[in-house]
């Protein structure tokens, strides 16, 4: 301001014209303009504040894409948690319905060949621990009846391994399914199953006729 004493503090034209600009992003400060900003007592130049504003946005964006995909890989937990859990109850529920002392852990894998798989655990004995695997991708589409069907399909084979380890077949497999989901349901996941694989068989052979106490019993 007119008539103003000591000394004011900013930068100086000559400094601001030293200030590096991201990669000339920012147009240069023209001469006229910037004394116009100073004979109104303003030492620094628009130009130069959106410089600044811009360095304090890149100091900032790693910490804040940071926070973000943190809280992004926390929900992707979350969801997984939730997932195995929904997994584990239902396996836990035809356990009880078909008397099987065997403990089936459960396991989502980011690829599994065969979609859904169940084995024994290191490769033990076949009335030890079992692992049931399932194919992120497939297990994403499944929905509840589906999802039912595919977990007892598989707790047969283990139910199967504990009682008649050579006879392994398809269609043991479903009998014993059938004890606790529906023949329907069962047709189900073997369609999105061949439609996932490529492949194609005949239901009627896999799962024969769905025996009327099977159905009473559900």
């Amino acid at each position: 301001m007119p008539g103003e004493t000591g000394t004011r503090t900013g930068t100086t034209l000559e400094n601001f014209q030293t200030i590096p600009r991201l990669n000339s992003f920012l147009p240069p400060c023209p001469q006229d303009f910037f004394e116009n900003w100073r004979q109104c007592g303003i030492n620094a130049c628009p130009f130069e504040i959106r410089t600044l504003e811009f360095k304090w946005v890149w100091f900032f964006l790693p910490l804040v894409l940071l926070f973000l995909s943190g809280a992004s890989l926390a929900k992707q937990k979350s969801t997984a948690d939730r997932k195995l859990k929904k997994i584990s109850d239902i396996v836990d529920e035809f356990r009880e319905k078909l008397q099987m002392p065997q403990h089936v852990h459960v396991r989502i894998a980011p690829t599994n060949e065969r979609m859904i798989s169940v084995e024994p655990m290191d490769g033990g004995s076949e009335g030890g621990d079992f692992v049931l695997c399932f194919d992120q991708e497939f297990l994403h589409g499944l929905n509840h009846q589906e999802l039912r069907a595919g977990i007892a399909h598989e707790l047969g084979h283990v139910w199967i391994f504990s009682h008649h380890p050579y006879l392994q077949t398809e269609a043991l497999a479903n009998q014993i399914a059938m004890k606790v989901v529906g023949r329907e349901s069962l047709k189900m996941i073997y369609t999105k199953l061949w439609g996932h694989l490529g492949r194609t068989g005949n239901l009627d052979e896999y799962l024969g006729e769905e025996p009327a106490a099977n159905a009473r019993n559900r």
